[in-house]
């Protein structure tokens, strides 16, 4: 996750901390008998969801399913000829969880154009197919 998110980081930087974090799961993974490392949202916010599974207890949901079901998406885009959805910066990550690019999937399933209004949209999101089908 920290390859996808740590732009600002060195390269070195970001390999040092995507070692920690690594060594990190494994000694969750023997002090607490639990398995982080791949547990899907576990490295979402540099690792948060990890910590918290651990220790805090908590489940990890994907964010797009709450918000969907919290707003009624589904029914909401039935009949509807335009969904316009927004993302505070689309970029190459967006693909692996942005809720952005989890309402435009339930929208097209629903036959609805899809329009994608991002704060800040990177040259490789303009690029890609993933930002075609968004915007």
């Amino acid at each position: 996750a920290q390859q996808l998110h740590g732009k600002e980081l060195s390269y070195n930087n970001l390999l040092d901390l995507d070692s920690a974090l690594v060594q990190l799961a494994g000694v969750i993974c023997e002090s607490l008998d639990m398995e982080v490392e791949n547990a899907p949202g576990a490295g979402a916010a540099g690792g948060l969801g990890a910590g918290l599974m651990a220790f805090a207890g908590a489940t990890l949901e994907r964010g797009i399913t709450m918000i969907a079901e919290a707003v009624n998406l589904e029914s909401r885009l039935a009949g509807a000829d335009l969904c316009i959805t927004g993302e505070g910066k689309l970029d190459a990550s967006s693909r692996f969880g942005k809720t952005a690019i989890g309402v435009a999937a339930l929208a097209r399933q629903a036959g609805v154009t899809v329009m994608c209004l991002p704060g800040q949209a990177t040259a490789a999101s303009r690029a890609s197919k993933t930002s075609r089908e968004v915007a």
